[in-house]
């Protein structure tokens, strides 16, 4: 799941780097990380940089969320027998 998010997460941001922000090597800015980004950027390139980063940050935090709903509703679904014994019997 960590993976699917980290691989989401970079992608939008390298994609909307190329068609925002068009002066900025999208390499910089992931080497940068969070914490530098506005050391290495200049203040114009930075806010635009900063919104594309959040966004980013939005769309990778959709994928946990949804899965997790899943994986509760799923467990809302197995009943007693199924939760003590871990076997899988077809109620009728």
């Amino acid at each position: 799941m960590v993976a699917i998010a980290q691989s989401v997460f970079s992608n939008k941001l390298i994609q909307g780097i190329h068609t925002s922000v068009p002066g900025v090597d999208p390499n910089v800015v992931i080497q940068a990380g969070a914490t530098n980004l506005r050391n290495t950027l200049s203040p114009d390139a930075f806010s635009l940089v900063l919104n594309i980063f959040m966004d980013s940050l939005r769309q990778a935090f959709i994928i946990p969320i949804v899965l997790t709903g899943i994986a509760f509703f799923v467990g809302l679904l197995l009943d007693e027998n199924m939760r003590k014994t871990g076997g899988i019997k077809l109620v009728v």
